[in-house]
């Protein structure tokens, strides 16, 4: 009977473990299909509302917030995201909900999120759940206010778990489309700027080119035409010699020399012109060059009678540049400036050094100042205020200061007359 009953009393232990079992067994089954349900529900709720690529973050996510707060039976359903240091309501299922009306909520949420309480808890009278991405940052949260934290069920706890899962995708890849965007928008501004500048110096190496062709053909055609001006010279040159001319006579022959010795100058100036300025640089000293360049200007016939006050830099300032060239630029301007003023008349030139990157050499005269439309135009080619003038001249200045890097700057009013800056840069 003992081992009867022992065994019977087993065997009861058994079935109830059995039972049990299939209890519990029962309860996980029903527990999934309820979340199976819920995900269900909320897959259901969320594909209905149409997603497009133009729509905005915060309209999708409104339109999601009034959906899901009528599944878990919530009155307000807020979602808040973290900016920087700044944290502010991006979207509800009400169209009027404003950061500042809800400051207190958005501070205590964000703080225990800070402090990883746990979101299912009650707090108040709202439930709160936070944004986490895949990659586990938290990018805000989710609230859900107006009822009770504890009346909330497993499935309406697991479909705002839900929400805030695709809030938080949607969060994530909106701004990773932004930065997309931005890079988008940066590497085409970049480009653009790249295709801008190999437009611009194929523009030069074309020009470049085309100048050198045309450089040839003008070097060309001025031997041609001096070979013919110098027969012309002789014949002049001869009847200079001859005694007694009438006098009608002699003021064409002197008409007629004036006219080739500007002709001569015109076919020079047009050669330096249309050649490419192919530097010989080296480092020279600025207030040294200027004072070679002023021994040679002062033998000029146009400066004869003119004063010139040449005002160096205390200490010696260097550049790279090309000698001839640069002596060139200063005889120009010179006979330009002579040109301008009166016999006694003071014309002043200085060097400046106003900037660690580039030297200034200023020239200035005291003559009659250039009008606003002449000024514009005084460095296009074949363009002279003066009856006798080429035009080349300053159009080669300009050339050769901007072969050197430099700017060629022209002023003129009628308190300071004209004044010529000329910047070039200092050697390094």
């Amino acid at each position: 009977m003992f081992q009867i009953r022992t065994w019977e009393t087993n065997f009861g232990g058994v079935l109830a473990r059995k039972s049990m079992k299939s209890n519990l067994i029962n309860f996980n089954k029903h527990d999934c299909e309820q979340q199976d349900k819920s995900k269900q529900t909320f897959v259901t709720t969320s594909s209905t509302i149409a997603i497009s690529q133009s729509q905005e973050l915060g309209n999708f996510l409104y339109q999601t917030a009034c959906k899901i707060s009528q599944l878990v039976n919530c009155s307000q359903l807020i979602i808040i995201v973290c900016q920087g240091s700044k944290e502010e309501i991006i979207a509800s299922n009400h169209t009027k909900c404003k950061s500042e009306t809800y400051k207190n909520i958005i501070n205590k949420t964000i703080k225990y999120i800070k402090q990883n309480r746990e979101y299912k808890k009650a707090f108040n009278e709202y439930i709160y759940i936070p944004l986490q991405t895949i990659s586990g940052q938290i990018v805000g949260a989710i609230c859900a206010l107006k009822k009770q934290a504890l009346s909330y069920t497993k499935e309406e706890v697991l479909t705002l778990e839900m929400f805030a899962e695709l809030a938080a995708t949607k969060i994530e890849n909106y701004r990773l489309n932004q930065q997309q965007k931005k890079m988008s928008s940066i590497f085409k501004t970049k480009i653009a700027a790249y295709v801008k500048e190999l437009n611009i110096l194929k523009a030069k190496l074309e020009r470049s080119n085309h100048l050198a062709k045309v450089g040839e053909f003008t070097a060309s055609v001025i031997h041609e035409i001096r070979n013919s001006l110098t027969i012309v010279k002789m014949g002049l040159e001869y009847f200079q010699k001859v005694d007694n001319l009438p006098h009608p006579v002699q003021e064409r022959l002197s008409l007629s020399t004036s006219e080739e010795k500007r002709l001569e100058r015109l076919l020079q100036e047009i050669l330096l012109y249309s050649k490419p300025n192919n530097l010989q640089l080296s480092e020279l000293d600025v207030n040294s060059l200027i004072e070679k360049s002023l021994t040679i200007i002062e033998q000029m016939p146009q400066a004869k009678g003119k004063i010139i006050e040449f005002k160096p830099f205390p200490q010696p300032i260097s550049i790279l540049g090309d000698a001839d060239k640069l002596k060139q630029i200063f005889i120009n301007l010179l006979r330009n400036a002579c040109e301008a003023v009166e016999d006694g008349e003071l014309i002043k030139w200085r060097v400046c050094y106003p900037h660690q990157d580039y030297v200034r050499i200023i020239i200035n005269n005291g003559g009659s100042p250039i009008s606003s439309f002449n000024l514009s135009k005084l460095t296009q080619p074949f363009y002279s205020t003066k009856s006798d003038g080429t035009g080349l001249g300053l159009s080669i200045v300009e050339q050769i200061v901007k072969a050197h890097g430099g700017k060629l700057l022209i002023q003129s009013n009628l308190t300071t007359g004209t004044t010529v800056d000329v910047e070039l840069p200092v050697a390094r």
